[in-house]
């Protein structure tokens, strides 16, 4: 939550303050990032117990590098599913498409982003409850924090959603004449973004509950597809066909990932939901 809130949040704050350069912008992005290393590693001092020296040690089981690696990139796979989908179709379009285009589709993202921002933070809120409720076998707590953390996104996302939605281009004006343009764009990542947000924290269900293989190689399948796919759809229709692309990769980690969890864990958050609101 550190990582996605706060150094974004001094970046803009730094920003206001005067007129940004290429190389500024770079200088301060440096500082950011920093600043929220040291805040990361000072809360991570205060959080951990110093060891009690006059305490045995618990014995711990020790994982080889390999197994070590294995877990790490398991885990991972869904952040680097999220760093392609960011940074490749600007790159693919910019091979591709005109210069318009790339832009259009650039600030049509950074505006679809805020909802993803969101499915990230709750991810990082219920990760930690979830290892705790599958360390105890929990299933019930288990159930509950993915139907809380479901519940608490789409209420805290829908009226940002609707709005993103219908104001399109009014919101991509704002930035400047030429990006209304890709309204079309924003309209179609918001679609991806409501995908995301009724499968949010089930990528990190699977994780956090020992079943990161699946979901690995769920990411490896979405990653083969989406590549050539982003490639294919930017070349026929440019930044609406890389948008066409981005809904196509989180139609099929939310719906893989439900599937993997009801194979898994013997429910869906989303369902579940369903039923407990049906049921009130």
């Amino acid at each position: 939550m550190i990582y996605s809130w706060a150094w974004p949040a001094l970046f803009c704050i730094v920003a206001i303050w005067g007129e940004l350069t290429l190389q500024s912008a770079f200088q301060v992005m440096l500082c950011a990032v920093t600043l929220t290393a040291a805040l990361s590693f000072g809360l991570l001092t205060w959080a951990v117990p110093r060891a009690d020296k006059r305490a045995a040690p618990a014995p711990t089981p020790a994982l080889s590098l390999r197994q070590f690696t294995a877990l790490s990139l398991s885990l991972f796979s869904t952040e680097i599913v999220q760093v392609l989908v960011a940074a490749l179709p600007a790159l693919v379009l910019g091979v591709v498409a005109t210069k318009a285009d790339v832009g259009a589709y650039a600030m049509a993202w950074r505006l679809a982003l805020a909802l993803n921002l969101l499915v990230v933070a709750m991810a990082a809120f219920a990760s930690p409850r979830f290892a705790a409720a599958a360390a105890r076998d929990d299933s019930e707590a288990l159930q509950r924090t993915a139907t809380q953390s479901l519940a608490i996104t789409l209420a805290l996302g829908v009226a940002p959603l609707a709005a993103l939605a219908i104001g399109a281009p009014f919101w991509l004006g704002l930035f400047g004449e030429g990006f209304a343009s890709g309204a079309t764009a924003l309209r179609i990542l918001l679609a991806g973004q409501a995908i995301l947000m009724l499968a949010a924290c089930t990528p990190e269900l699977l994780g956090m509950t020992g079943h990161e293989r699946p979901l690995l190689r769920l990411n490896q399948i979405a990653v083969l597809i989406y590549a050539p796919l982003l490639v294919a759809l930017s070349v026929w229709a440019n930044d609406v066909g890389a948008a066409i692309a981005t809904v196509a990769i989180a139609l099929i980690t939310g719906v893989g990932s439900s599937i993997l969890a009801q194979r898994h864990l013997g429910f869906v958050p989303l369902t579940l939901l369903f039923r407990v609101g049906r049921a009130k």
